[in-house]
């Protein structure tokens, strides 16, 4: 009797830890997968650089301004919906977004327009059903290479 009392006591324990366990490693997908799909980057990607281009505070700045003017949208689309499959775990390659492509000749936003670029990037997450964890994955993912860009320059 008490045998059994003791394996039913170690039972309860350890089977909900070792579901648990293989819950969280069944979870662990890659950016990539929780978004789904390389056209749902780029329908993303895409509703973001029309937010970039349409939004009058980043626009305000002559230097963006210039840039911005300067630019192919469909390539740059190309490139970054490329960058962030790639970056996400997806099996895209990276764009030319180096310091000798598309984002070497960027000007440096403020501080002020950084925080109005993720923003507008968490805006257009949103709006298109991206979840809260992932939206912070993305965030990180973009203020990790704003750092890399900036530690570069």
């Amino acid at each position: 009797m008490r045998w059994s009392r003791r394996f039913f006591q170690i039972f309860m324990v350890v089977v909900p830890v070792l579901v648990g366990m293989s819950m969280s490693v069944a979870a662990e997908k890659t950016l990539y997968q929780k978004l789904g799909s390389k056209k749902r980057i780029s329908k993303v990607v895409a509703d973001f650089v029309n937010a970039l281009d349409q939004d009058a505070r980043l626009q305000s700045n002559p230097s963006i301004l210039d840039y911005w003017k300067s630019l192919n949208l469909k390539k740059l689309k190309k490139q970054l919906a490329d960058n962030v499959c790639a970056s996400a775990g997806g099996p895209c390659k990276l764009g030319d977004l180096t310091q000798k492509g598309l984002a070497g000749k960027a000007p440096r936003p403020n501080a002020m327009e950084w925080l109005m670029i993720v923003d507008l990037l968490n805006q257009i997450l949103k709006k298109n059903g991206v979840g809260e964890d992932e939206q912070r994955e993305i965030v990180l993912m973009v203020l990790s290479e704003q750092q890399k860009s900036r530690s570069e320059k």
